[in-house]
């Protein structure tokens, strides 16, 4: 068991925050992304970092 499961155990309200506060990251990123690339094609907005976006 790892020491954030052990936590987790014992206080069950952080399992729910985390969950949470992953979700509401992911959120963002959809965001930021659909921001970046609103349509279908590619863009590299930094070197080395590709974005592709169909269908």
């Amino acid at each position: 068991m790892s020491r954030e499961d052990a936590v987790h155990s014992v206080n069950p309200e952080l399992a729910t925050d985390d969950a949470q506060r992953v979700q509401a990251y992911r959120a963002e990123l959809v965001e930021r992304i659909g921001r970046i690339l609103p349509e279908d094609g590619s863009v590299e907005p930094l070197k080395g970092i590709r974005l592709f976006r169909c269908c």
